[in-house]
Order: structure tokens, then C-alpha cells, then sequence
């Protein structure tokens, strides 16, 4: 393995690359391959190709650079070849014992201050374009679909300002199958393209982190909208997995957006966050205000062929651990029995949905709730809550959301010592206003005992106590909160 950095073999050298008659190949198809293959792009490096470990969920090429099996094309690199691997720690010793043990030595792995350089560079490269002050880039869940709050910000401020310039980064461009407006440019992430509409605009949108880097320039305004609110599972630092890098990330946003006294808090501590807070509510919860919508349970019904007339009952578990598939060997409910009870107590006329969390969804063999109609594909959870009639869940934040319709919420909570030992809660279960099961035959006498009235009072109580902002106006004020940003340069630097 070569001991020299990137910047030093690359940076430093740019031309002698430009030159070399060695094939240059980048290892790793995620964000950090996909950032390295951009810069290399930007500074006119000839990229023969993407190597990758695994073809499942790759595609073939990325950014218009083949991908290639490492298997199928080991013998060829080894001589006459520089391989950069650019992807997450956790991942770099295997692929590193992989290259040695097949002769392949001519290789960099990219490290953090790798990635801090590029940063700078970037930044650089783009500093010879202006600010576009009407332009607003957003970036949701790492590149996930139009959804969340940014959604609903996009929609407010189309209505409001017809010509702003909206980019949004998409993980894949081919997958689109969301409603996304016309008027809003897609982009793909970490491409050339990404990091220059990103480091050209105005303002920044985003409700979680942007990109990898951590990138900003002077000027540029940074407005995280967050993506779960209520006293429940942790994060940050308290549940001790948020990186230092992330961290850094959510402390250099301008503006966080809280839907609650408790966000407010939860910024403050689990992010160190010091600047500016909006106690503006969810953007994405101003639909639970707007209770005549009758045309979107009709899309909806449409779209799965559902009859119109029948009630909703969405089952949304969360995920557990790492977000992998081993989430599945804890949907142990047995739907059929809970269906059963609810149609028994509320009247029967039920149907039940599924929706699995976006980090688990993409593995549909392991899908196992069944008689459901699963609505995974559907983008917007929040107008999936709006239709339903009743929620099941266990430990998801969108609990809170759904219950400020004042609708009622069933949980299955059968681990709830092991997820409390491995994730945490902010307050205790047993507070939750909402009716908990710590198995079958509890959930179902806990259906059959539910007085809707107790129900409401402690839900009051609940949302008292932790301070609920939401009032239906929240995309409103975000967005007068924008233009003003746009309008006022010097102020909001």
C-alpha cells in the first residue's frame, strides 16, 4: 500500500496525473467514492472506472464511469493502476486485506483530512461563481425522494415566489417516482453538477445533514428543518453513535426549525447547536390542519386500490440497530388478531396498511406483515397519517405527528427492554398518552378498554408538557422567514 496522502499524490500533482499513462480507478460507489470521483471529474482526471465489492444495489456506472466488479477485473489492475478506496472506515480494513491478498498494492485509502482537502478545494473551484441570491438547494435524507419538511417548504414557496430557482439532490435521477414540480431541478448527489449548484446558492435546506463534507460557503445560509419531534427514542449525543463530523454538520446550520419546546432543548443539548432556532412547528404537519382534504384519500385509495369507504389502520414500526435487515425478526405482531379487535371495537370496516421505515423498506423479500397492503413506495408518510384513521407503531417519533389530529395510537412494545438498552428514551413509556401493549393479549384488552375521552385528556397533558408549536401556519412563516433572508443579505451573514 502507498504511504502518501491524496492531497500530496493528487493536489500537489494534478498535471503528472493529467499526463500518467496509469488507469485510474476509484474503489467504492457510496458518497465518499461518489465525492472523490466528482473532484477528480472537476480537475479533468480521466477516470477508467468504479470498483465495487458487490453489484446489488449498484448500478452500471455512476456519473458516466463503468463500474466494475472487483472479481472480474482484479488481474487487470494490478500493474499500470492507481485505485483510490473512498468509503466509510468501517468498511476499509476488509476491502484493504482484499486488494493485498490478491497482489493489488498500488492503492491510497482515503482518510478524513482526505476528505477536508477536497472540501477546500471544492470551495475554491466555486468561489469564481457568484451567490445566486433566489436560489434554494435541498437536500433531504441523503438524497431520498420529495418528501418531509422540505417538501412542504418547496410547495409554500412555489406558491408564494413562482420564480425562485429550486434545486433538488437526488440520489438517483432514473428512480424519481414522487411528484416533484416541474419547476424544480433535480440534480444528482455528490456529482460535479451537486457540488456546484450546492456551493451557488443562496439557501440551504435541508432535515438532516448535507453531503459528506460539511460544506458552506461565506454568504450561503444553511436552514435544517430536523425530521421527528417528541420525547422519544434517542439521538445525538446522548445515544452515542453521532460522530464528531455529524455533529459539526448539524452546529454549522444557521437555523434549526422545532415543532416543540422539547426540540428546542433537544438542539440545544444533543447537538451543542448555538445559533438561531425557529419555533415555527413542523412544515410537514401543517396537513393535520386542514381536516377537508378529500381528494388526497382518494389518490390514495386510487393509487392502491382501496375503497374509498373503507377506515385506515397504518402500521409504521421503526427500525432497529443499524438499519438492516435485521429490523425484521422484531415485527413480531400478529396483525390479523390486532385487525380483528379493532374492527370489533370501532365498528369494523377496516383496512391495514404497512409502511416500513425508508432504511428497510429496499429489502422487499424480507417484507413479512401480511393481509396489509403495503405503501412503502408511497414517499410522504405524512399524507399517509392523514388518511389513516388509526396508527400502530412501537417506538417511531411520527406518533407524535399523527396523534395531533387527536386520532388514536396503538403500540407494540414486546422488546421494549432491549430497544431501551440499545437506543434509549427520553422519558419513559409509561408517560406516552398513548395505548401500549407489552403483548398480544395486552395490546388487544388494552383496544377493547379504550375510552377515547382519558385518551384525549392525557394526550392534552402530553403535549403541554412538551410544548407542541405546530398550528398549521408553520410553512407560512418558514417561508416569509426565506424571502426575508433573500431580501436582507448583510442581516442573516
Amino acid at each position: 500500500m502507498l504511504e502518501f496522502r491524496f492531497q500530496e499524490i493528487v493536489m500537489n500533482n494534478i498535471e503528472k496525473l493529467l499526463n500518467t499513462k496509469k488507469s485510474i480507478y476509484v474503489y467504492g460507489a457510496g458518497e465518499y467514492g461518489r465525492t472523490v470521483l466528482s473532484y477528480l471529474i472537476m480537475v479533468g482526471i480521466d477516470v477508467k472506472g468504479i470498483i465495487v465489492s458487490n453489484m446489488s444495489g449498484n448500478f452500471d456506472s455512476v456519473f458516466g464511469v463503468k463500474v466494475f466488479l472487483f472479481e472480474q477485473i482484479k488481474d487487470i489492475i494490478k500493474d499500470e493502476s492507481i485505485i483510490y478506496v473512498a468509503m466509510k472506515e468501517v468498511y476499509m480494513e476488509e476491502v484493504k486485506k482484499n486488494l493485498l491478498d490478491n497482489g493489488v498494492s498500488n492503492f491510497f485509502l482515503m482518510c478524513n483530512e482526505d476528505l477536508i482537502q477536497i472540501k477546500k478545494d471544492f470551495i475554491k473551484e466555486y468561489n469564481k461563481y457568484d451567490i445566486e441570491n433566489e436560489k434554494i438547494f435541498v437536500e433531504c435524507f441523503n438524497g431520498k425522494d420529495f418528501m418531509c419538511n422540505p417538501k412542504y417548504i418547496v410547495v409554500g414557496m412555489l406558491k408564494k415566489s413562482p420564480n425562485v430557482n429550486i434545486v433538488w439532490a437526488k440520489k438517483e435521477l432514473e428512480e424519481t417516482k414522487s411528484e416533484l414540480p416541474k419547476k424544480v431541478k433535480k440534480v444528482e448527489m455528490y456529482s460535479v453538477d451537486y457540488y456546484k449548484e450546492l456551493l451557488t446558492s443562496r439557501v440551504i435546506i435541508t432535515n438532516d445533514i448535507i453531503g459528506v463534507l460539511n460544506i458552506k460557503r461565506e454568504g450561503q445560509y444553511i436552514i435544517n428543518t430536523w425530521h421527528g419531534c417528541g420525547p422519544f427514542k434517542r439521538n445525538g449525543i446522548s445515544e452515542n453513535i453521532t460522530g464528531k463530523w455529524i455533529l459539526d454538520a448539524y452546529k454549522n446550520a444557521d437555523a434549526f426549525i422545532a415543532a416543540s419546546n422539547f426540540n428546542v432543548e433537544f438542539y440545544r443539548k444533543e447537538f451543542d447547536y448555538k445559533n438561531k432556532i425557529l419555533e415555527y412547528g413542523f412544515p410537514r404537519n401543517d396537513i393535520f390542519f386542514n381536516p377537508c382534504n378529500y381528494d388526497l384519500k382518494r389518490k390514495i385509495c386510487q393509487k392502491y386500490n382501496i375503497d374509498i369507504n373503507k377506515k385506515i389502520v397504518l402500521y409504521a414500526p421503526t427500525y432497529r440497530g443499524a438499519c438492516s435487515m435485521e429490523s425484521f425478526k422484531y415485527y413480531t405482531l400478529n396483525t390479523d388478531i390486532i385487525m380483528d379487535k379493532i374492527n370489533e371495537r370501532f365498528g369494523g370496516n377496516y383496512v391495514l396498511l404497512v409502511k416500513y421505515h425508508p432504511e428497510i423498506a429496499k429489502h422487499k423479500k424480507l417484507r413479512c406483515v401480511k393481509n396489509a397492503i403495503d405503501v412503502s413506495d408511497y414517499f410522504d408518510t405524512q399524507e399517509l397519517l392523514f388518511v389513516s384513521d388509526i396508527l400502530l407503531s412501537d417506538y417511531s417519533s411520527i406518533i407524535w405527528d399523527f396523534s395531533l389530529q387527536y386520532k388514536p395510537v396503538f403500540l407494540y412494545h414486546d422488546d421494549m427492554e432491549e430497544y431501551e438498552n440499545e437506543r434509549g428514551f427520553y422519558s419513559n413509556p409509561s408517560e406516552w398518552p398513548y395505548i401500549i401493549g407489552h403483548s398480544v393479549n395486552e395490546l388487544i384488552n388494552k383496544i377493547e378498554e379504550f375510552d377515547y375521552n382519558i385518551y384525549e385528556i392525557n394526550l392534552k397533558k402530553f403535549f403541554y408538557k412538551y410544548g407542541v408549536l405546530d398550528d398549521g401556519h408553520a410553512t407560512e412563516k418558514v417561508v416569509n422567514f426565506i424571502k426575508e433572508i433573500m431580501n436582507d443579505k448583510k442581516k442573516y451573514k
